[in-house]
């Protein structure tokens, strides 16, 4: 499950704007394929009681502006994964 949020501004003349955006992902699970694997005697590798590596939920903020220079010229950058979670 991922949830993403964000608010931004833009000047009413457009000359700047900037945005803050969340994202959010769930812990995940890893969970057995249909695919087979055989080790080099014939056995099967994995059983269906295998445990499987939990990925944990994470979450992202990225703040991003721009600033408009001229009518076709734009310079933008950002500040991605500000709090590195």
């Amino acid at each position: 499950m991922r949830l993403v949020a964000g608010v931004s501004y833009d000047d009413p003349d457009q000359l700047y704007g900037a945005a803050l955006t969340a994202t959010f992902n769930k812990v995940k699970r890893a969970s057995a394929t249909n695919r087979q694997s055989y080790t080099n005697t014939g056995s099967d590798i994995t059983e269906s009681t295998t445990e499987y590596m939990r990925v944990p939920g994470y979450g992202l903020v990225d703040l991003t502006a721009y600033y408009r220079i001229t009518k076709n010229v734009n310079v933008s950058g950002g500040l991605y994964n500000i709090t590195d979670r």
